[in-house]
């Protein structure tokens, strides 16, 4: 079993699994988009353990869609038994960067130049970082791997689900 990150977007979805990082677009509107969206992503989270969500306190305008297609999604993992763990944009930029107001860019250099990530996409660096921070945690919980202290800090803060008994340490 793997860890699934994903960064719901209004035009694009980014999700991370063991096959790499890719970007979900879909045209059309309403619940037809979020619908599209939603199977979509659980697509790729059915064989996963767990899935590594970034949540977003506060929206505005069209954002609402956002709230939209991550509740629908919630509804959905949960009725598949895939835990969710959310993750505050802030906490992920601190565990990428060990700054939790840094821009995307520093997302994007971070993930090439410590990991090899080969995308460009905003969503899609976003999905790789959330699922590094899942695989990070399901990995330190269960041996006790070290990491940096900016990135214990960063997982202590988020509320980790209880995982399934399948999840395993991803490559």
């Amino acid at each position: 079993m793997d860890v699934l990150g994903v960064d719901l977007g209004l035009t694009a979805t980014g999700v991370c699994d063991a096959d790499g990082a890719s970007v979900i677009s879909v045209k059309g509107a309403g619940i037809e988009r979020v619908s599209i969206i939603a199977e979509r992503v659980l697509t790729f989270a059915r064989p996963c353990g767990v899935v590594v969500l970034e949540h977003h306190m506060h929206f505005k305008g069209a954002a609402v869609f956002v709230v939209e297609v991550h509740g629908v999604l919630k509804y959905l993992l949960h009725l598949e038994g895939i835990p969710v763990a959310l993750v505050q944009p802030a906490l992920l930029k601190k565990f990428a960067t060990g700054k939790g107001n840094a821009p995307k860019g520093l997302m994007l250099q971070q993930a090439i130049s410590r990991h090899g990530f080969e995308g460009y996409d905003d969503n899609a660096v976003d999905a790789f970082w959330l699922r590094l921070m899942g695989v990070a945690y399901v990995e330190h919980s269960r041996s006790g791997r070290e990491l940096p202290g900016y990135q214990l800090e960063a997982m202590a803060k988020v509320s980790w689900p209880s995982m399934r008994e399948e999840v395993g340490t991803p490559a």
